[in-house]
């Protein structure tokens, strides 16, 4: 299938100058086709309301013991629209959020371009920041590799127009997070590093200057899943067992056997 220019949604933060980078690297080059996309914006949930955006809380909190805070449900709601132009596209294309800076223009277009010719008929993710924003080198040449467990950066990625399609279906209304909701797609690796999460002068709009609260949760909660997950989520009222099971145990295991994984397979990784 032919490709020509690349469709790339930036998901800008208004009255911000981070995307700036982005815009001044690619607006010059006819290889990429700029979409700037307004972020959605809400720092309380009142803001949500007056926004009349849809979102539920009750299997995010099965999963992560609290509260999608205001910020992400708007971060979420704000993929949903790049997405949504992605899988009107014709072979799909790139999102990236504005703080993500491009290591190499050209291994991105070659690399991006191969990816969506090969697996645009197909549910498929490359994640451009790589495994969980570890930098990978190869001695291989310019591809991708397919993974078994879920990235947890949404910076910047490729995508078709299915997984585009998947991945609404699985996070509209909004019940979790925009790094990733619970899908059927197929996620790949560049084989080297061609995006990473941000630079010295941005930070993250979610966290601002707090801790990472999206990481860890307490070992006492997790063994009440085990033990009394029915009870707790109302007889899987709000999720499957099978979606539990994977999501907080498999998705978990492959997440460190990924990494045990690529370095078998020559990949060298650098935290």
């Amino acid at each position: 299938m032919a490709l020509n220019a690349l469709r790339v949604v930036i998901i800008s933060t208004p009255e911000s100058e981070r995307s700036r980078v982005l815009e001044s690297t690619l607006s010059g080059d006819l290889r990429f086709r700029l979409i700037s996309l307004n972020a959605t914006v809400a720092n309380t949930y009142r803001e949500l309301e007056e926004l009349n955006l849809e979102y539920s809380q009750n299997k995010f909190k099965i999963f992560e013991n609290r509260l999608m805070r205001p910020k992400e449900i708007a971060c979420a709601y704000s993929h949903n629209l790049a997405r949504k132009l992605i899988k009107d596209s014709n072979i799909g294309g790139l999102i990236l959020e504005d703080d993500a800076r491009l290591l190499d223009t050209d291994k991105l277009f070659e690399i991006v371009s191969q990816f969506l010719k090969v697996k645009y008929n197909t549910s498929s993710i490359l994640n451009l920041t790589g495994l969980n924003d570890f930098k990978l080198t190869s001695s291989k040449k310019s591809s991708f590799k397919k993974i078994y467990s879920v990235p947890n950066l949404a910076v910047g990625y490729a995508l078709t127009p299915l997984a585009a399609d998947e991945l609404l279906d699985s996070n509209n209304p909004v019940t979790y997070v925009s790094d990733w909701p619970n899908s059927k797609v197929k996620f790949y690796i560049p084989s080297i590093n061609i995006v990473v999460h941000g630079d010295d002068k941005t930070k993250s709009y979610i966290l601002g200057n707090q801790k990472d609260y999206r990481i860890g949760t307490s070992v006492g909660y997790k063994l009440k899943l085990i033990f009394f997950a029915p009870y707790i989520m109302g007889g899987f009222r709000f999720t499957s067992f099978l979606e539990y099971t994977k999501r907080d145990y498999l998705d978990r295991l492959f997440w460190h056997l990924e990494r045990v994984r690529l370095k078998v397979l020559g990949y060298k990784i650098h935290e």
